[in-house]
């Protein structure tokens, strides 16, 4: 296994990357290295997408791979997982979304329809209060990554730019797919990544197969 490279690496399974820089840089030289691992993927086909750098930004959510081919209309993100870090990116979402919408001065922002909308869909229990306690950030981490066995992957719609010449001039963008993984470092997680990457490298639409196994479980 790939991960008994790093098992004895500080930190190890790296599970607070997202307020240790060199967790998150661990473990993005893991998922790196399993990604390199994976049948069908050759790193010359592929680069970083393009983005303004925010390290601080990214280790709150847990990014560690964000690449893309235009040839083959794809993308590929990685982000890290571990209960401490969903329960960090839980509480900051809901300490962000209470604030907003518990003051009514927010209705000149968002508009009285949002606002109005939200509160409807509270009322009815279609949407849940946000999260804003550590007790309540961490129960609900422990039981997503319970549940999930700490990996999630899936495919999902992308539109990629192109050139006028490379298409109608009608519309510069094509269809294309992105694929994602949410997982924590374990050897049947790993073994899980090298299967549903194996699957979304294939040639052609990878959005079928990879999401038939994985997002029906």
């Amino acid at each position: 296994m790939i991960l008994e490279e790093y098992a004895k690496l500080p930190g190890y399974p790296f599970e607070n990357y997202f307020e240790s820089v060199s967790q998150y840089i661990s473990a993005q030289q893991y998922w790196f290295r399993v990604l390199r691992a994976a049948e069908g993927f050759n790193e010359f086909d592929w680069k970083p997408v393009i983005k303004p750098v925010n390290i601080e930004d990214d280790m709150y959510t847990g990014l560690l791979v964000d690449i893309e081919s235009i040839n083959f209309r794809k993308t590929i993100k990685i982000h890290a997982n571990s209960i401490a870090g969903s329960a960090n990116l839980i509480l900051k979402e809901g300490l962000e979304t209470k604030k907003l919408m518990s003051n009514r001065i927010q209705e000149d922002i968002l508009g009285p329809e949002i606002y109005d909308s939200y509160e409807q869909l509270l009322k009815e229990g279609t949407i849940q209060e946000p999260i804003t306690t550590v007790e309540a950030a961490r129960a609900e981490s422990t039981r997503v990554i319970s549940e999930t066995g700490g990996f999630q992957a899936g495919v999902d719609r992308r539109d990629f730019y192109v050139e006028a010449m490379e298409n109608s001039p009608e519309s510069p963008y094509v269809y294309g797919e992105e694929f994602s993984i949410v997982s924590t470092i374990s050897a049947e997680n790993e073994r899980k990544a090298l299967q549903a990457l194996k699957l979304f490298l294939q040639d052609g639409s990878a959005m079928e197969r990879v999401n038939s196994v994985f997002c029906a479980r």
